[in-house]
């Protein structure tokens, strides 16, 4: 970068009154915590990484270390809890501490035009937690608090904390297990984004210990039902008698008989677009899109047959994050299109990932960078 265009750059400063600028955007000290404009990804980013000895500090010292020590450790939503614990410290900071995934349900909550966060959260700690359930559309009941309360803050993605509000909306059938369960882990969440008739108490149970980065008895089940439908279409789900540790055993004898490289496994048609080796490459079989799927935990497994029928193809593209690249096209004569492209658990991509994508379809395919998002016909795997 040039030093003319260096010094266009906006500077991230400590004002003499304790607000923090960057640009045009103001943070005002602890306990306002208000930022103007809201929403600067780039300012909130560099208060979490300050440490002593940065200029920041001197703005984040203020800040309570336990409640910003809390905060970094959210998986999501990081900025709008430090903002609902600065409403009112005190009820903010024992919700956040007590019941993290209320609290996090009340941070993405904030609507994106809100001019007044403060006022906002403030309101809703003012409230009982079950009312706090009520203003957020959900069944205000105690059992539900106790459910919450059994998430600990590391399995509070912005996916299972979306997908386990869907449940206590839409009152799934499991919900009552929960309650009985010595915690709520993102594995448990996914087995509830399955079929009702896949899922049993048993594994539900074996789901409470999963770690907040893998998912293995939700990839079991998801796993073993693929492969189920692959031999039998339409038949009975005939393993609700079995443990996971069972069940594992009967994945393991799947992937046997199909063997490691996806033996037996329907091949896909030869990709639209050549890949870049270690960076954007194209999945040709049914097991590498199986694989794709556990890996990045999302269910992209089930487009294989859009695969195989031509309309559409999936990437694993491994360049600014890890993320799954499905392309679609909806005649065999029209243009290929980004349906989708998500990092791992369906988060959105980052923007060095896009951009790389961008590129490279654009030069496989001129005139396809304005199709990079479509997001009027989203498919969300």
């Amino acid at each position: 970068m040039s030093d003319s265009a260096s010094a266009t750059q906006p500077t991230i400063c400590v004002r003499a009154d304790g607000c923090v600028q960057f640009g045009t955007t103001i943070i005002e000290p602890w306990p306002s915590l208000r930022m103007t404009p809201p929403g600067n990804v780039v300012l909130s980013q560099a208060v979490f990484s300050a440490k002593p000895g940065d200029q920041l500090w001197a703005f984040v010292s203020h800040i309570p270390p336990r409640l910003l020590q809390r905060a970094r450790e959210a998986p999501a939503y990081r900025w709008t809890l430090l903002e609902l614990a600065a409403a009112s410290p005190e009820r903010g900071e024992e919700l956040i501490f007590a019941c993290p995934a209320l609290a996090l349900l009340v941070a993405r909550s904030c609507p994106d035009d809100c001019e007044d966060h403060a006022g906002y959260f403030r309101d809703f700690l003012s409230r009982s937690w079950r009312s706090m359930l009520d203003a957020l559309l959900l069944p205000a009941e105690a059992r539900w608090i106790r459910v919450l309360r059994k998430m600990p803050l590391a399995h509070c993605t912005e996916w299972t904390l979306e997908t386990l509000a869907k449940a206590l909306r839409e009152r799934h059938p499991h919900l009552r297990v929960l309650c009985h369960l010595p915690q709520v882990t993102c594995d448990t969440v996914a087995l509830m984004d399955l079929q009702p008739s896949l899922v049993t108490p048993r594994l539900l149970l074996a789901s409470a210990w999963s770690n907040a980065d893998a998912e293995p008895v939700r990839w079991c089940v998801e796993t073993v039902s693929w492969f189920r439908e692959e031999e039998m279409p339409g038949r009975p789900w005939p393993y609700r008698g079995l443990d996971a540790a069972a069940l594992a055993r009967v994945e393991a004898r799947f992937r046997e008989l199909y063997g490691d490289q996806g033996e037996g496994l329907e091949t896909f048609p030869p990709p639209p677009f050549p890949g870049i080796p270690g960076e954007i490459m194209p999945l040709c079989d049914r097991w590498a899109l199986i694989k794709e799927g556990e890996e990045q935990r999302n269910c992209i497994a089930g487009y294989g047959q859009d695969v195989v029928d031509g309309f559409c193809y999936v990437y694993s593209v491994r360049v600014a994050e890890r993320a799954t690249l499905l392309l679609r096209r909806l005649e065999e004569q029209t243009p290929w299109l980004v349906w989708d492209l998500r990092a791992e658990g369906n988060q959105p991509a980052s923007e060095g990932t896009e951009t790389v994508v961008a590129d490279w379809l654009e030069a496989n395919q001129p005139g396809s960078r304005q199709n990079l998002k479509n997001y009027e016909d989203l498919d969300c795997y």
